[in-house]
């Protein structure tokens, strides 16, 4: 009985390694967003380029997208960031990785279309009731399954209609900020590196003059230039002073 039990167990021991040993990898692959529609007004397309990468079998797998209700807040909007969906799950549609054909950089490109209001129904077009932001997961999963690989959430952004008021408008400020060159035995020393980095900033700001941006230097990193002895770092002082002429400058502590 003892040989029988053991010759038994040799069997299902051998079984099993060799079930394991011919069953298929585990697919893997990430996706990435590369681009996305900003806005979309009714009727319109949310268009998404989406990047796929460690995939070995894309005719195997899907992009699916999930759009949930509007975010009814910032804090609600801040949980989305992190991946976490709230709200009412309105629309899942998903396409086989194999019917997105890649573009010149190989990236793929999905449509989400949405419905017209004023239009006759088409259920293959999302419906959203009002304005707002809408999240929308991406997830890249197996079609046979559904097993998810990857995912990321991002947001529709609906504005139906025509909508009037001030354009949004945008500051550009840019820092001129290296490490500290002081070191704490009173000695100061300015990075070769450091000072061609600042030169090459300068002569940026200064072949581009009617580029509209504040500029925002770190005290200590002006200092340094002033004290340096090197000729790049002199360059580098004198071509923000020629460069900041006509610009707006922003005094910091």
């Amino acid at each position: 009985m003892k040989l029988l039990g053991g010759a038994l167990a040799g069997l299902l021991t051998l079984g099993a390694s060799g079930a394991s040993a011919t069953a298929p990898a585990q697919q893997r692959g990430r996706v990435a967003l590369m681009s996305q529609t900003a806005w979309i007004d009714a009727g319109g397309e949310f268009s998404l380029n989406l990047h796929l990468s460690g995939v070995t079998d894309p005719g195997s797998l899907e992009i699916a997208l999930s759009t949930f209700s509007r975010v009814p807040s910032r804090s609600a909007f801040e949980l989305t960031l992190h991946n976490r969906t709230v709200g009412t799950l309105l629309d899942v549609t998903s396409s086989p990785v194999s019917s997105l054909g890649p573009d010149q950089n190989g990236n793929l490109t999905i449509a989400l279309p949405l419905q017209d209001p004023s239009a006759t129904r088409d259920p293959r077009r999302l419906f959203l009731s009002r304005e707002g932001v809408y999240p929308v997961r991406v997830e890249l999963r197996e079609r046979d399954g559904g097993a998810v690989l990857d995912r990321f959430t991002t947001h529709l952004v609906y504005l139906p209609g025509t909508h009037s008021g001030a354009p949004l408008q945008v500051a550009w400020v840019l820092r001129v900020h290296a490490p500290p060159s002081l070191a704490t035995d009173g000695t100061r020393r300015l990075p070769a590196s450091t000072a061609r980095d600042l030169l090459g900033m300068a002569q940026a700001l200064d072949s581009a003059p009617d580029t509209p941006l504040t500029v925002a230097p770190t005290p200590e990193t002006l200092e340094a230039l002033a004290a340096s002895s090197d000729q790049t770092a002199a360059s580098a002082l004198a071509t923000l002073r020629r460069a900041l002429a006509r610009r707006q400058l922003i005094t910091t502590s």
